[in-house]
């Protein structure tokens, strides 16, 4: 038996896991460059057989454990192979697959805040994807398995029949964590009002199930044997494989089992020591989850609330009503632990959040053992599924409801941060000390200079994290949309236009937020082909924008009206354009003209804009055609920065028009197209145009995203900046 002084030195595990964690730093970059088996057949395709090892119903890839080799790959399947017939083909964990398609590198972030394929790959330990062409079933899943894949069915069959879709998808996803079934908006709403975290399967979750678990031993009278254990971990290692194996839920489930085995054979230390060895028993499995949001947020929110929780309920002692005063203290506790790490990760935060999750997440806690009760039964007593799906029905429709009542009474208190600067992060880990020390009643903490220290630190903190600075110049960004065009320009006074919204959903939203911005000042709408469009939605939901401009035609295409109903729910003043109208800014101004081509496309009519900041001139002629191009040029005198129309196609361009470009001094054209588009875009005749006049120019195809610096332009300079991850702030 080891000494029983082992167990009372302080935190014993909580510093062994820091010395870890602080190796495992100095180790990343020589784990990160780990070569893989596949890398050789880079670009070739290949045939591979294995076993799926991870998959969600509706998500459009898998992971793929490979026989033979210790590696996992990530396949990406094509929408052909999804669908057959009206059903979605699903291939649940445990199918054994063979599988032939091409081996390709991961792509890395194409635009600052925008998403990094490779990364989030490396956080499973996948270092190479394979892009599928053929799927063969070798063999369902077996064994432990099947059972899950089986209970996962008869729970998605169960929710399907009893509740209505809304409430069935939300059902699947506070349970098992299938966010994918969710409606976009609603997510998207609950990421806004910082209260995402509920489908995020946890301790809540975990602690239920495991409660269940021992109320069932304790009803058996073996609530003190070692069967009891064993079979607590059987459920909860069952429970976390039907969840999908996510970190949090392992996490919850590997505390519990510690806390259970510490009153078997040791003396309990802390739950802070829980905390910590189950990090390390995670890390030990995969060192690359150190990094991800998933992993920092649910270590660093528990042990923010198993510090934090107890002094502040203290602190509240003089609300008398014990509920609230215990979820206050919750709440804020948890808001003080994901403040920095939603910054930091997401460059966002919810003002609004610790209100919120004080009167939603009580619904959801007691939402979650309704669900898990209801399903155990009804799969026990079947006879009486309608009555016992009534509360669940009911709590589900109560979360949805208020969710949308209290975004629609008090909005969503979402603002964009920016990525904190090291300064802001240890500002507010000194404000967290300092908070702790008072609320603990330190002697330290009540001098009159540590609480000058407090106050300086509280109000650092707060400044550099709600407060973004502007640029330190006037700046145009090209984003990588995908094949779509979308361009921000930022002022050095602090004003944003956009200029199309691109393909991609999340990537302009994310941009917004990466450069801290909570106020644009006009977005710019060439005409409303999905490719200009894809990302505004989601603008209108998350800043405040002044004005949206679009061609008058345009607005009547029911493509447009999710776009205009944002614009109307947020406040946005809607500007038809039928000839032409201007935009003032504070250095320069902004000219729109609705010009037609006299095509018979969708786009053949459509806004144009020219961007005027001091003596550059920006064109963005949008789609049109040759005919609209030499209309808008007779218009511009000079040029200094062209947007080469249609994404580079040759049929809005023309060896005459970029003869009229070199005339008007354009010193640079930037391409906005999609890499390996299907329509070939930049055509070889627009590039041949643009060689043949000695205009430089930029392709986001090739160069991912390109910032330029206006100031550089006047001054003759290089004025372009392709994305490099880390490289624009």
């Amino acid at each position: 038996m080891i000494p029983d002084r082992y167990y009372y030195r302080p935190h014993r595990m909580l510093w062994l896991s820091v010395v870890f964690i602080a190796g495992l730093v100095l180790l990343m970059p020589v784990l990160e460059n780990l070569p893989s088996g596949l890398e050789a057949f880079a670009g070739k395709t290949v045939q591979l057989t294995g076993t799926v090892r991870e998959s969600r119903e509706g998500n459009s890839y898998i992971w793929l454990k490979l026989e033979n080799q210790n590696e996992v790959i990530y396949v990406s399947l094509p929408y052909g192979l999804q669908q057959e017939e009206e059903n979605t083909i699903w291939y649940p964990a445990g199918t054994r697959l063979k599988i032939t398609g091409t081996v390709e590198y991961p792509k890395e972030q194409r635009n600052p805040g925008g998403f990094d394929e490779k990364a989030w790959l490396l956080s499973k330990n996948v270092r190479m994807k394979l892009h599928a062409d053929e799927v063969l079933v070798l063999q369902e899943p077996q064994g432990i398995w099947r059972l899950s894949w089986k209970v996962q069915e008869y729970i998605k069959a169960a929710a399907g029949q009893y509740l209505n879709d809304q409430q069935s998808n939300l059902a699947l996803a506070l349970l098992l964590g299938e966010k994918q079934q969710l409606d976009d908006t609603f997510y998207r709403l609950t990421q806004q009002m910082g209260i995402a975290h509920i489908f995020a399967v946890s301790g809540l979750h975990v602690g239920f199930a495991g409660t269940l678990l021992l109320m069932l031993f304790r009803f058996l009278r073996i609530e003190r044997s070692w069967v009891s254990f064993i079979g607590l971990a059987a459920g909860l290692s069952f429970y976390c494989l039907i969840t999908g194996l996510v970190p949090s839920a392992i996490r919850a489930a590997l505390m519990l089992l510690l806390a259970a085995l510490s009153l078997r054979i040791l003396r309990p230390p802390s739950p802070v020591d829980f905390l910590a060895l189950a990090a390390i028993l995670l890390l030990l499995d995969n060192p690359f989850l150190l990094y991800t949001a998933g992993f920092q947020l649910s270590f660093g929110v528990t042990l923010s609330l198993l510090i934090f929780v107890r002094p502040l309920q203290k602190r509240l002692g003089w609300i008398r009503l014990k509920m609230l005063r215990e979820g206050i203290a919750v709440a804020l506790a948890a808001s003080l632990g994901s403040l920095p790490l939603t910054a930091w990760h997401f460059y966002t935060m919810s003002l609004f959040s610790p209100f919120y999750n004080l009167i939603l997440v009580p619904v959801v806690s007691v939402l979650v053992p309704v669900l898990l009760i209801t399903f155990l039964i009804t799969s026990l007593f079947p006879a009486f599924c309608k009555l016992l799906f009534l509360p669940a029905a009911v709590l589900l429709e109560l979360l949805y409801r208020m969710t949308h009542f209290f975004a629609a009474m008090a909005g969503t208190g979402q603002w964009n941060t920016g990525r904190p600067d090291w300064i802001a992060v240890i500002c507010y880990l000194l404000f967290l000390v300092f908070l702790y020390q008072w609320l603990q009643n330190r002697e330290s903490a009540q001098s009159g200079n540590s609480l000058a220290v407090y106050s300086t630190c509280c109000l650092l903190a707060a400044i550099l994290f709600i407060f973004p600075h502007p640029p330190a110049q006037d700046e145009l960004l090209y984003l990588d949309a995908g094949q779509g065009s979308c361009a921000i320009l930022r002022t050095q006074e602090g004003e944003t236009v956009i200029f199309d919204g691109g393909t991609q959903q999340r990537e302009l939203a994310s941009c917004l937020a990466w450069y801290g911005i909570n106020n644009v000042k006009a977005i710019i709408l060439s005409h409303g082909d999905a490719d200009h469009t894809g990302g505004l939605e989601q603008v209108l939901e998350t800043v405040s924008v002044q004005y949206l401009c679009i061609e008058e035609t345009q607005m009547r295409r029911g493509q447009m009206l999710p776009i205009l109903a944002a614009a109307e729910k947020t406040g946005a003043d809607v500007k038809p354009v039928r000839t032409g109208a201007r935009i003032s800014l504070q250095d320069g101004l902004i000219q729109l003209r609705a010009i037609d081509d006299g095509g018979n496309k969708t786009n053949s009519r459509e806004l144009a804009a020219s961007a005027i900041i001091g003596d550059t001139v920006i064109a963005f002629p949008g789609d049109l055609g040759i005919a609209g191009i030499q209309t808008y040029l007779q218009g511009c005198r000079t040029i200094t920065v062209w947007t080469v129309p249609h994404h580079g196609s040759r049929f809005s361009a023309s060896e005459d028009v970029y003869r009229q470009l070199q005339q008007k001094g354009v010193r640079l054209a930037v391409i906005s197209a999609g890499a390996e588009n299907r329509y070939g875009h930049p055509h070889k005749e627009v590039l041949q145009y643009l060689k043949g006049q000695n205009i430089p120019v930029c392709r986001t195809d090739l160069q991912n995203a390109v910032l330029i610096q206006l100031n550089m332009i006047e001054k003759d300079a290089s004025p372009a900046v392709c994305y490099t991850k880390g490289l624009f702030m």
